[in-house]
């Protein structure tokens, strides 16, 4: 060795690389998309010897690796060279197969391919799923809901998903007529397969349902089997009609509602100025009508076939009554008036029976008219009385009067203002005890024989100034001087104008005055000019 640098290195012997087997690798399992596989779902051979995926001891270069699904289909068989590898990929493809049980119960299952199978139970929303080479595949299984057997054939081709239906389904119910209008479904019974049901959302668990549904007097109004199966909603439509009752008596009636096809009724009670409404199907109906104005029964028989309207009219009505005399029309709030007993006014009256007794008295309560008569299709009836007319006069002329007439234990009371007057419509040929007071102070008494139509009874006085009157004798000379003296005034008067009018005349010359004179036509058209 020559030692010519300051380091060196040598080198004996010829060098070898260390033995590669056995050693570990990794093997993986993946979908050709690159996904990984859940290795409970297939099998994994080395050399035919079923191994786990992960890390393996390897002891040769060249080996056998084969996949298997759940069935035994190979999905992958290949040689490989492990030579210079840590890591294996196995690229394989599989189809996923999921079934969803929603029936309410577990069901047990069989999914077979050729001879082979496999069984097992799914809970009620549970899944299973399988990890499968395409293949076709039975899948067989029990609805034990209702004990049923079905079976689904699977080409499996590409990801499945089935799902075991329940028998059970939702179906929402509603309510029409013939014109598509909704009705108030609270008015009808509803019938699933015998069972009474509400309107609205209904499980059913058959494919045919029998639909049943009647109205308020349990007529059926319809009635089918239908295949609901898969229906969310189903409208019934019905052919129905509305019977409207007006109830226009002023007392509340009772009232029978009877369907004649199958015997049903309804009893019900109607207040005054009351409709009530029903919507019934096409038949024959008989109503029975007991009017609480008078307690008579009626019978109407309808045959529903369109809307129909029943009027039940009052037998109440209006009556006009009138007070009179037989010299006129009387003061109503001069008497007291009575209707089958009852105080009331003249006037319009509501009569309530056929035949009414009316009564009319006095004051004194002495009858004036008591009859019972038929007002019955009358719009106006008037009652004529003998009544006497008694007038009192108050002659004051400087205070009011308080008159009291007095007819056995009654006694009237009536004030009555100064120069004022007051009249009653009183019983005739009757004495009645007739006092005036003033200011508490009894004035007057009189006892008064009604036994005139029109009689009047003066109270007290008036006072008023009274002119002097001359004696007789006095006045006819005071009468005579006056015209004598009128007389002598003209006389002179009359003189005075007579001479001067004289004088006048005398102081006109003779031959002015013959001028001015007026000529005097004389024979032949000649005129005297004298």
């Amino acid at each position: 060795v020559n030692l010519t640098d300051n380091s060196h290195i040598e080198s004996f012997g010829v060098p070898t690389t260390p033995p590669e087997y056995p050693k570990d690798i990794y093997f993986g399992v993946y979908t050709t998309t690159g996904l990984g596989i859940d290795h409970d779902l297939v099998r994994f051979y080395i050399d035919g010897n079923r191994t786990n995926f992960g890390f393996n001891i390897i002891e040769d270069m060249i080996i056998t690796l084969t996949v298997k699904d759940f069935f035994n289909t190979t999905l992958f068989n290949q040689i490989i060279n492990t030579s210079g590898i840590n890591e294996y990929d196995i690229l394989i493809t599989l189809y996923s197969l999921k079934i969803k049980n929603e029936t309410r119960v577990s069901a047990n299952y069989t999914l077979k391919l050729g001879g082979l199978e496999t069984t097992g139970w799914i809970l009620p929303e549970e899944i299973v799923e399988y990890q499968l080479a395409t293949n076709n595949y039975v899948f067989d299984y029990t609805n034990n809901e209702d004990n049923s057997f079905h079976t689904i054939n699977i080409n499996l081709n590409q990801y499945r998903v089935y799902i075991l239906n329940s028998m059970y389904y939702t179906t929402y119910f509603s309510l029409y007529d013939q014109n598509g209008v909704r009705l108030d479904d609270s008015l009808f019974s509803l019938y699933i397969n015998g069972t009474r049901k509400d309107f609205g959302f209904v499980e059913l668990s058959s494919v045919d349902v029998l639909i049943v549904v009647q109205d308020y007097l349990n007529f059926t109004a319809f009635n089918s089997v239908i295949v609901l199966s898969g229906f969310t909603e189903y409208n019934v439509i019905i052919t129905v009609y509305e019977l409207q009752i007006r109830h226009l008596a002023q007392e509340s009636s009772n009232m029978t509602l009877f369907e004649t096809t199958n015997h049903n009724y309804l009893n019900f009670s109607m207040a005054p100025d009351t409709i009530r409404y029903f919507i019934l199907s096409n038949s024959t109906y008989n109503i029975t009508w007991i009017n609480g104005e008078n307690g008579v029964s009626m019978l109407y028989n309808i045959t529903l076939d369109g809307n129909y309207i029943l009027l039940l009219d009052t037998t109440y009505h209006e009556v006009y009554i009138g007070l009179y005399n037989f010299y006129g029309i009387v003061n109503p709030e001069e008497v007291k008036f009575y209707i089958n007993g009852t105080r009331t006014d003249f006037g319009f009256n509501t009569i309530k029976t056929k035949h009414v007794n009316l009564l009319v008295l006095d004051y004194f309560n002495s009858t004036l008219y008591n009859q019972t008569v038929k007002l019955e299709d009358l719009d106006e009836y008037s009652i004529f009385i003998q009544a006497y007319t008694l007038v009192v006069n108050n002659l004051y002329n400087d205070h009011s009067i308080t008159i009291k007439i007095t007819r056995g234990t009654i006694t009237l009371e009536r004030l009555i203002e100064a120069q004022g007057w007051t009249e009653f419509k009183l019983f005739g040929n009757i004495a009645y005890e007739i006092t005036s007071y003033i200011n508490g102070t009894l004035d007057e008494e009189k006892d008064v024989l009604l036994d005139e139509v029109y009689k009047t009874v003066d109270f007290g006085f008036y006072s008023a100034e009274v002119p002097i009157i001359p004696r007789p004798l006095e006045a006819d000379i005071l009468t005579f001087v006056a015209f004598v003296v009128i007389l002598a005034v003209f006389s002179i008067i009359v003189t005075i104008v007579w001479s001067y009018t004289k004088s006048d005349r005398d102081a006109v010359p003779e031959d002015t005055r013959l001028r001015h004179r007026k000529k005097k036509r004389t024979k032949n058209g000649v005129y005297d000019h004298r």
